[in-house]
């Protein structure tokens, strides 16, 4: 991450030439470049990157970054977008208006005037696609967000929280101030680009009436499913949950949507593998209680991750017409399943991933249901024998995850990260593809207060107020404000993916250059597993 000095007056024009720097003359085998106020967030593949003099990938990116940092300064300043938005701001539409005047000692007219003569600046784009965090609120109107937030704000939703203001771009739970509605639609994954705001924009809003509202208000349009190949399976029952992944996305964090992909990449690598298919091929992810599917086609089918016990480990299976694969009885968290060719799936913003949040992707950009039928894209026939042989389980212990310490804006204390090192941690049943909780001793809260959100990535530990960790996960959101301990080194991640709720970890400090060791390490580990299993199907 990088980190400008955020009390500097140009820090924020700063970044965002940087950024646009970035994006411009790319870096190959960088990802990802997302801006948060005066962060920066820089995503790299780290089997694209060429190692640096010192033969750290990190190094290479780290020297990239500042060589456009001194041609970004130099560069001449480049206008802002500015755009124009509509807001209805009546009473059925803004319930929290009348707190705002009263907060502000004014009428509701005042506030809608104060509101609209403003000008806004986008700091960031996060915790939902295409949602903008808007700079430049007038003084009296910051109300600070609500003690229960709401179950569900409507798509539209223009509200306050705090110094910010905000047009939600899809219904989402919130805690912000609703004071009207937007009909201008902010984020759509089918549209080039996908968001309408991006970091450094400006903005200002005009008032409309109802009638104008519902003039101009766009509805969210439908999308056949996409299909491909041939249907080979019916989904008889889900699971907790069931969906298409496979490595994810790169290059839309600026936009607010997350990575994504498979939780275990190891696992889903590992199944496409045994059937042949490259490693982004697009694969069933089941987590805790997997999926009862039914085949409607002879086929030879991948299984890896926490299959049940009676698979073993690690295997091909074939499947005759009408026969069922039951997964419901995992022994990790998650197992995959991959068919010839990957599934079919519907590719939006570049990948197949299902994006469970945003609702695009996969199978109609939601998990699996009861009835579903999954195509695959590739040869169904299969001579050789796929029972004889398995890649067996690991294992299961307790875990130890290396973990990357992280320093400057936003970090814990010694005394918090001692208690971090120290500590042994239960999973919580709360955990999700967007984040692993974590329950033990509260981790103490010895960062001074809370700062702007930064950039954060899958495998960032970060230290809510009530001192039980969180670890972001696949689907985390792009942006976090909460102080961060560290980050858990990418080989970990999906040791991660396979705790189940209440098994335990512990964690143990690595540096970033260890990190990047193991990393090798591990993957030499991977591809010499993936070399035994193309021979054993060759010889079968």
């Amino acid at each position: 991450m990088v980190q400008l000095d955020p009390d500097a007056t140009d820090s924020r024009q700063r970044v965002t030439a940087l950024a646009d720097r970035l994006r411009a003359n790319p870096l190959p085998g960088v990802t990802d470049v997302t801006q948060a106020f005066t962060a920066l967030g820089i995503f790299f593949d780290p089997d694209a990157i060429p190692c640096g003099s010192g033969g750290r990938r990190h190094e290479t990116v780290a020297a990239w970054v500042r060589s456009s940092l001194a041609m970004a300064t130099q560069a001449a300043a480049v206008l802002p977008v500015v755009h124009t938005l509509p807001v209805c701001f009546d009473e059925a539409f803004a319930p929290d208006l009348p707190l705002v005047a009263q907060h502000a000692g004014c009428g509701v007219d005042e506030v809608v005037q104060l509101y609209c003569d403003a000008d806004y600046r986008v700091g960031a784009v996060g915790f939902a696609p295409g949602f903008a965090y808007l700079e430049g609120l007038p003084q009296g109107l910051r109300v600070p967000r609500r003690a229960r937030p709401r179950t569900r704000v409507p798509a539209g939703a223009v509200a306050i929280g705090g110094p910010y203001t905000a047009v939600y771009p899809n219904a989402s739970p919130g805690g912000w101030n609703l004071i009207g509605r937007c009909p201008q639609k902010l984020f759509d994954p089918y549209a080039d680009p996908p968001g309408l705001l991006q970091a450094g924009d400006r903005v200002r809003f005009e008032p409309i009436d109802r009638g104008q509202l519902a003039a101009t208000e766009q509805g969210r349009e439908e999308r056949p499913l996409h299909r491909e190949g041939r249907a080979v399976l019916r989904v008889a029952s889900p699971g907790v949950q069931s969906s298409l992944q496979s490595l994810g996305r790169a290059g839309v964090r600026q936009w607010g949507v997350a990575a994504g992909g498979a939780m275990d990449t190891a696992s889903l690598r590992l199944a496409n593998e045994l059937v042949g298919n490259a490693p982004d091929a697009v694969a069933i992810e089941s987590t805790l209680v997997g999926p009862v599917v039914e085949c409607l086609h002879d086929v030879v089918l991948g299984l890896a991750g926490g299959v049940t016990e009676a698979l073993g480990g690690a295997r091909r299976v074939r499947l005759r017409a009408g026969e069922q694969l039951d997964l419901r009885g995992l022994t990790g968290a998650r197992a995959y399943v991959a068919a010839p060719g990957g599934f079919a799936a519907e590719c939006v913003l570049g990948s197949a991933d299902t994006d469970l949040q945003g609702g695009f992707g996969g199978h109609r950009g939601r998990a699996l249901a009861a009835g579903d039928q999954l195509a695959c894209l590739g040869e169904l026939t299969d001579s050789g024998d796929p029972t004889g042989w398995f890649v067996p389980a690991s294992p299961r212990a307790a875990a130890t995850l290396r973990i990357v310490r992280h320093g400057g804006i936003g970090a814990v204390g010694d005394l918090a990260w001692r208690r971090l090192l120290g500590g042994e941690f239960r999973v919580a049943s709360e955990s999700n593809r967007m984040g692993v909780r974590l329950q033990g001793n509260p981790i103490p809260a010895d960062t001074p207060g809370a700062s702007e959100s930064r950039p954060v990535a899958p495998g960032a530990v970060q230290i809510p107020p009530g001192g039980e960790p969180i670890i972001l996960a696949a689907d985390s959101q792009t942006l976090g404000g909460y102080p961060v301990a560290g980050c858990v080194a990418a080989v970990d991640l999906p040791i991660l993916a396979q705790l189940r709720p209440a098994e335990s970890l512990t964690f143990r400090e690595v540096s970033l250059a260890d990190a990047e060791r193991l990393y090798d390490q591990v993957e030499r580990e991977l591809q010499a597993v993936h070399a035994g299993v193309r021979e054993a199907i060759r010889r079968a």
